[in-house]
């Protein structure tokens, strides 16, 4: 085998390890937890903004 076969195996074979490592992260029963509060985040109630421009009513340009 001439090198670049060689080369094209090994990025193969390492480009299926990092597949299944990232596969096995994802479902990690240990994980679980973590994930689910994760996936929560975008649906906690955000607090109202505050500070000097929390209060300003947006911008409009009458001419």
């Amino acid at each position: 085998m001439d090198w670049l076969t060689d080369l094209r195996i090994l990025i193969t074979v390492v480009s299926f390890s990092a597949f299944v490592g990232i596969v096995l992260w994802a479902f990690a029963p240990a994980l679980r937890t973590r994930f689910d509060a994760d996936a929560a985040i975008p649906f906690h109630e955000d607090d109202p903004p505050s500070g000097p421009h929390a209060a300003q009513p947006a911008r409009t340009s009458e001419k």
